[in-house]
């Protein structure tokens, strides 16, 4: 308990200085009355140019970066054509063999089913 006041007393001791702090600030700036002189550099930040380069830069990267995407589904289109046309002169596209029906005739009655109680035995197509 007693680290616990110690604490709260520690955050009000800080918070009182900081309040203190806080309210001889403005008055230190009021001391200066001539503004030092600023550099190109600082000028240069200080400006609306870096926002207007940021704007026009976001702008030109959005659209190549559409550009760029239909470009890219052009070419997946081309590739996606030129695989058919390899597929069809290949004899790939053939009709699959069924196997399901294949299997259908002599193991139709060999498949059984078995309950829990394992007594009970049936065929899955009776």
């Amino acid at each position: 308990m007693i680290q616990f006041l110690l604490t709260n007393v520690f955050f009000l001791a800080v918070g009182t200085v900081l309040y203190i702090v806080v309210r001889t600030l403005p008055r230190l700036g009021e001391e200066t009355a001539a503004p030092a002189r600023q550099s190109i550099i600082e000028r240069l930040v200080m400006s609306d140019i870096p926002h207007r380069v940021d704007v026009v830069l976001n702008a030109m990267l959005g659209k190549s970066f559409r550009k760029m995407k239909v470009l890219s589904l052009r070419f997946d289109n081309y590739l996606t054509d030129k695989l058919k046309k390899i597929n069809t002169h290949s004899g790939a596209s053939k009709a699959k063999p069924n196997f399901i029906e294949e299997l259908g005739g002599p193991l139709e009655g060999a498949v059984e089913v078995v309950d829990n109680s394992g007594n009970n035995s049936q065929s899955l197509l009776d």
